[in-house]
């Protein structure tokens, strides 16, 4: 189900109450012309799997709002994909780095934009 991403907050907490209080996966996927971001739900008694998908422009620094307080397991999800993507995600406290890789930390490495070479290699 492809959603606006003013209502992702209202939909994910409507299919929690509808039993999905398991949360998957939180995963992005660039386009080159739009990022998504994708969340997979799944209701342990029904054994039904849900896909909810947030389209957003292909900005710097795209906003979307977390899902921490719905989930608490997107807290590792939010945080690689704001560290791989750059997509931020507001309501977040923490928003600390999980691989502290070493690139130029202007680009996002996951980006079809980003340009690997030497310059992002890691120095001796």
């Amino acid at each position: 189900m492809e959603i606006q991403k003013e209502a992702l907050v209202q939909v994910l907490e409507e299919h929690k109450r509808k039993g999905f209080d398991y949360l998957k996966k939180v995963l992005a996927v660039d386009y080159q012309s739009y990022l998504e971001v994708v969340y997979i739900i799944y209701n342990t008694d029904s054994k039904e799997q849900a896909l909810i998908s947030v389209k957003l422009p292909d900005t710097k620094h795209p906003i979307l709002d977390s899902i921490i307080h719905i989930y608490s397991s997107s807290d590792w999800h939010e945080r690689e994909i704001h560290e791989m993507f750059g997509i931020a995600f507001k309501g977040r406290e923490n928003m600390e780095k999980l691989l502290l890789l070493e690139w130029n930390g202007q680009d996002f490495p996951l980006r079809k934009s980003f340009a690997w070479g030497a310059e992002y290699k890691k120095k001796e």
